[in-house]
């Protein structure tokens, strides 16, 4: 873990749902969204609440960033297995401990919407990772 991350409290996990683009893309349309998705992994959007709030810079200030945060995997399932991503339950456990639980159905942005606004104006490649957001 990087030096400044260990510094005060406030850690935080975010079990989100991770998309794997397989084919380069741009301005694709929701109804074509899925044609481009690789896979789906899970990952963990780490957070440090206190360089994120109290020590100023906001949502996606350093205390979203540091080396080695985001990390996803270390499965991917193929977009063949999984026809429908909003379908998926998410599960995060500490210590057994169940502290996150939801399913897919519940995003605001369904992952097709989400591909269908990344790629405008902006060329998607095969391997690019989008996080979905808890």
């Amino acid at each position: 873990m990087h030096p400044l991350a260990q510094q005060g409290t406030g850690l935080d996990y975010e079990c989100e749902l991770v998309v794997v683009i397989g084919k380069q893309c741009s301005d694709v349309p929701e109804s074509e969204a899925l044609d481009y998705v690789l896979g789906y992994a899970v990952g963990n959007d780490v957070s440090h609440r206190e360089w994120q709030i109290k020590r100023g810079g906001g949502q996606w200030s350093l205390g979203k960033g540091f080396d080695g945060w985001a990390p996803y995997g270390p499965g991917l399932v193929s977009s063949s297995v999984i026809r429908d991503p909003q379908t998926l339950k998410i599960t995060t456990r500490l210590n057994g401990k169940v502290v996150q639980e939801s399913n897919t159905a519940d995003m605001i942005f369904s992952v097709k919407k989400t591909i269908a606004f990344l790629s405008q104006g902006a060329t998607l490649l095969p391997g690019d990772i989008i996080f979905t957001g808890t």
